[in-house]
């Protein structure tokens, strides 16, 4: 798997268990999810990620997606 990161309001964000990114050419945007476990992270901190933050996916150091957070979907 590539080495993913998440920038939100310029704040990294990595340890990600997996990563779909969604592009096509007939499509006005690109989407992305992420997943990871809170069990496994070695930050103990919430992370502050909010509907509407500025955010931008980067593949191996490469910039794919930029945009806003659309939504969070907590599952437990």
């Amino acid at each position: 798997m590539s080495d993913a990161s998440l920038l939100i309001n310029g704040l990294a964000y990595e340890g990600w268990e997996s990563v779909q990114v969604e592009r096509a050419i007939d499509a006005v945007s690109g989407a992305f999810s992420l997943e990871l476990s809170e069990r496994w992270s070695n930050n103990n901190q919430p992370w502050e990620i909010s509907p509407g933050d500025s955010c931008a996916l980067k593949l191996d150091g490469e910039t794919v997606l930029m945009g806003y957070v659309d939504s969070i979907s907590p599952a437990y």
